[in-house]
């Protein structure tokens, strides 16, 4: 995976393919922070990026609309594999986040979501989203609906083994 500093615009960063992710390496002996899951991880963005280079840290910007990072994800809508979020592009963020000398993880986004069988979001104050009832998560190994709890933790299991640190993140 290229190593560099993004001249890319931090909007043009979220929803990105692998090969195509925003890394700020501002110095190749600095710790690095993983800012990586689904779009509710994209407002940390800009606290990220001033304090990383301050603080002394490179910075990597992972984080694709609904697509947490779960190994064997295939996130359907409608019957159809939405091809930006599946076990292929999160085993591809996996391999990016082990490329990496003891990486900060910073894991995260709308958990509630994925636990709650994408059961739409209230707020009784006019926020309201539509439901997600044609939308399902299957296995990429059985084709079958997969456990999202067991599904998180070998996720976080794996992130153990390269991570420095792991920092979960669940705004709801």
């Amino acid at each position: 995976f290229p190593v560099t500093i993004s001249t890319k615009d931090v909007n043009d960063c979220h929803g990105t393919r692998v090969k195509d992710t925003c890394m700020f390496i501002h110095n190749s002996n600095w710790p690095t922070i993983i800012n990586v899951g689904d779009s509710h991880m994209n407002i940390y963005v800009p606290a990220f990026l001033k304090y990383s280079k301050e603080l002394g840290y490179n910075y990597v910007h992972l984080t694709h609309p609904g697509c947490m990072l779960f190994e064997n994800y295939i996130f359907l809508d409608n019957g159809k594999r939405y091809k930006y979020c599946d076990h292929v592009y999160n085993r591809e963020r996996l391999e990016l986040i082990s490329s990496l000398k003891n990486p900060i993880v910073i894991y995260g986004g709308r958990l509630s979501k994925y636990l709650n069988d994408f059961s739409a979001f209230d707020n009784k104050r006019g926020g309201i989203e539509r439901a997600y009832t044609e939308y399902r998560i299957i296995s990429s190994k059985e084709g079958q609906k997969i456990n999202i709890a067991d599904e998180i933790v070998l996720t976080l299991k794996k992130l153990e083994k390269v991570a420095s640190k792991i920092f979960i993140v669940y705004p709801n």
